[in-house]
């Protein structure tokens, strides 16, 4: 019979070691944002307030976070250097009670970090609610020169551009379609945006395309803008992010803290059976 392993009595309950503290994501950073401010004002007030807005959320979500993650590396270190001392990870106390485990600065880390990043990410949502609803301004404000007054008034005109695009081949109307936005000819351009794609042998994305072009075409300093205005929601969306993973990962500091208190409370009971 082979021989059986032995048990090594010396080892102890090990507590549940927390995450180690990560960086802020480089591409959260407010720095980044700073250099769209220029091309953000050239949309007047709507991408001036996206600019201000922006930068102060992602600057302040950065402190927060950088804060929390000093306040982790700070535990970490202490804990680990009680650890090697020979402390225990949780206290026993005499208390009016009785004797009770007193848990580590784990979960006092957790309490304090946990709403603070909670609070932290519900402001940077609503900052980012904002941002969406200044860009939908700029969107409106493209959009509003697209379409021809004239053309809208003039339903044979209208009538004899569809018939026009509907007699030429598929790829041919598509064609068409998108070199009078690129052209310039918002006349055809207002047709296409406000009929029943089918009527004129298009498919929507076809339309799509179209209206694409005519924001680029009609006025290019606002498209630049809302465009500047996409990439900032993106950094503000992974600052965002940043912050909700810290929030997880601080609850593993919550469960370390319960884990050393069960250690320890596991210790004192095996002292009172002994």
């Amino acid at each position: 019979m082979a021989e059986q392993p032995k048990i090594n009595t010396k080892l102890g309950p090990k507590a549940y070691r927390p995450p180690n503290p990560e960086r802020y994501p480089a591409g959260a950073e407010a720095r980044h944002l700073v250099t769209y401010a220029d091309t953000l004002g050239s949309a007047g007030d709507l991408g001036t307030a996206i600019s201000d807005i922006s930068i102060r959320a992602l600057e302040r979500a950065e402190q927060t976070h950088k804060a929390v993650a000093e306040a982790m590396t700070a535990v970490n270190v202490e804990q680990a250097a009680m650890e090697k001392a020979g402390h225990p990870a949780a206290r026993l106390v005499q208390t009016p009670d009785g004797i009770r485990s007193v848990g580590t600065k784990f979960g006092e880390l957790a309490d304090s970090a946990d709403p603070l990043l909670a609070k932290e990410q519900e402001r940077l949502d609503a900052d980012i609610r904002k941002v969406a609803q200044y860009q939908d301004g700029i969107l409106k404000r493209i959009d509003a020169a697209i379409t021809c007054p004239t053309t809208q008034s003039d339903a044979p005109l209208r009538s004899d551009i569809r018939n026009h695009l509907k007699s030429l081949k598929p790829t041919d109307a598509r064609y068409q379609a998108i070199k009078a936005a690129t052209d310039g000819d918002m006349a055809t351009v207002s047709v296409i945006l406000n009929s029943p794609p089918h009527l004129m042998g298009l498919k929507a994305k076809d339309v799509d395309a179209v209206r694409l072009e005519a924001r680029k075409r009609t006025n290019p300093t606002l498209w630049a803008a809302y465009e500047k205005s996409d990439v900032v929601l993106k950094h503000m969306t992974t600052g965002s992010k940043a912050i909700g993973k810290k929030k997880d990962a601080i609850n593993g500091y919550r469960l370390a803290d319960q884990q050393a208190s069960n250690d320890a409370l596991s210790k004192l009971h095996g002292l009172a059976r002994a």
